[in-house]
């Protein structure tokens, strides 16, 4: 839908060097999917070094990545087949892995100076906690990336959420909240699909509260708000 992808966002942090672990990484990063074992086997090196080796840091957040992306994996088989025999067991498995996932990210965010890989982790931690329903954390993670000027992808995308998560409250002060974090992205975006759809969302925000009729474009809704 043209918003920030996890992809993109593991293109960033890997980056980074991996060092004696590189080829390994290389391997890691041709199959994340379904790649238990190799998780494993990644877990099993990484508790093997010692906690100040400075390649157990590079390979926490490797670990980290895998654990993210095998999540959203066993996520969509729960979501896809709801009513299959193995649709409890993933969806188990996915928090599970989201789980192990933000415990490592949290623990490299700690030590992490300021900047950009800083940014990337706490962007992975809000929408970990987001998906685990810690939306409490959530929202704290957003509303600092909303604020940090490091990313304007990253800062755009957390002012969305923001907004989703407000509508999703549907009070009126959380829906006047929406409509404001919705309009402070359209001021901010210039390209590709993430404009077109927040005026989506705000439009079907002032249609619900019937602000506006239905059926007007959704350029001129944008224009008289």
């Amino acid at each position: 839908d043209g918003r920030l992808g996890s992809l993109e966002l593991w293109c960033d942090l890997a980056r980074g060097r991996c060092g004696r672990f590189q080829l390994l990484w290389v391997f890691a990063t041709v199959a994340l999917a379904g790649q238990l074992p190799l998780i494993l086997e990644i877990e099993k090196l990484r508790n093997s070094l010692p906690p100040r080796d400075p390649s157990r840091a590079e390979l926490s957040l490797r670990l980290a990545d895998l654990y993210f992306f095998e999540g959203v994996e066993q996520a969509k088989v729960a979501d896809l087949q709801p009513d299959e025999p193995q649709a409890p067991l993933a969806r188990a498995q996915a928090a599970q892995l989201r789980g192990k996932a933000l415990a490592l990210y949290a623990e490299q965010e700690r030590v992490l100076p300021h900047g950009d890989r800083r940014v990337n982790i706490q962007f992975q931690m809000a929408r970990l906690n987001q998906d685990l329903g810690r939306l409490a954390e959530a929202k704290n993670h957003w509303r600092n990336l909303s604020q940090q000027d490091l990313s304007r992808t990253i800062r755009n995308e957390a002012i969305l959420r923001l907004g989703e998560m407000s509508e999703d409250e549907n009070t009126p002060l959380s829906l006047k909240d929406a409509e404001t974090y919705y309009g402070r992205v359209i001021e901010e975006c210039t390209a590709g699909d993430l404009c077109p759809y927040v005026k989506f969302r705000l439009a079907w925000l002032l249609r619900r509260e019937g602000r506006i009729e239905a059926g007007a474009p959704i350029d001129a809704v944008i224009v008289t708000v």
